[in-house]
């Protein structure tokens, strides 16, 4: 008996070491934009990506690199992914492991596409993949509208 108690624990133990790493957290526009808003001397750097943009996924490995190689400094990289609800298990997760994003990874739920938008930048069409730099101490907010590599990602942080 004690035995079958045993192997029953174990299974149900073992069973939960495959969830993903990393958990997704559904926000809307105004609970995003607390997280790199904050009045500190932190860069927050804020990707805009979809699991259904190539290019978005593309630039994810470089962006994972970086935060891991400046993960003392006042940084802070936030994925943002802007695909349905819907999508989160069948779209999303799947990227995120496939990718190994251990950054904070948040799905924006917000039905009002124009106005958080341009709550980021008036002059974003929208287009991803694209990045916010953002850094309130020294009162700089800047989007990009681009894909990013690991070396324009170094210089665009630097400059700022």
């Amino acid at each position: 008996m004690l035995l079958k108690r045993l192997l029953i624990f174990s299974c149900i133990l073992f069973s939960h070491l495959d969830l993903p790493a990393q958990q997704v957290e559904v926000v809307n526009f105004k609970t995003l934009e607390k997280r790199f808003t904050q009045e500190n001397d932190t860069t927050y750097i804020v990707n805009f990506f979809a699991s259904w943009c190539a290019p978005c996924l593309k630039e994810i490995p470089d962006f994972q690199a970086f935060a891991t190689q400046h993960q003392h400094e006042k940084m802070q990289l936030l994925f943002v992914s802007l695909d349905f609800k819907k999508e989160l298990q069948t779209a999303l997760l799947p990227v995120i492991e496939k990718y190994g994003i251990t950054q904070p990874v948040f799905l924006l739920d917000e039905p009002n596409a124009d106005k958080w938008i341009n709550a980021i930048d008036r002059k974003w069409s929208g287009a991803i993949p694209a990045t916010l730099f953002v850094n309130r101490k020294k009162k700089t907010h800047k989007l990009f509208s681009h894909s990013f590599t690991a070396d324009t990602l170094l210089k665009t942080y630097k400059s700022i």
